[in-house]
């Protein structure tokens, strides 16, 4: 007796005809290749430890990583500024000036 998924469902069209369906809802999109991978510059707390900043740097450029309580708020993308910018932004979060 086989188990669940021991062998694939017949298709009831074509590998062709699949191939073009899946194209025509999809369309051709592009599949990316890389990886982006980030690097931790800095972190950045508030004087009560409740609020968190982290400066990432990628190949895009730099991001912050906002944290309230250890709960993910957003990230704050800075992709074309400098990084005295990110750290400006991470420190605004934590002063309370940026929400």
């Amino acid at each position: 007796m086989n188990g669940k998924g021991s062998k694939p469902r017949p298709l009831s069209v074509s590998k062709d005809d699949f191939q073009d369906n899946w194209n025509r809802i999809f369309g051709m999109k592009e599949h990316k290749t890389t990886v982006n991978i980030n690097e931790k510059i800095s972190t950045h707390w508030s004087e009560n430890g409740r609020k968190e900043a982290i400066v990432m740097k990628s190949e895009s450029g730099y991001s912050i990583e906002l944290y309230e309580q250890s709960r993910y708020i957003r990230t704050v993308e800075c992709f074309d500024k400098s990084l005295s910018y990110a750290e400006d932004v991470a420190e605004n979060f934590c002063l309370g000036m940026l929400s």
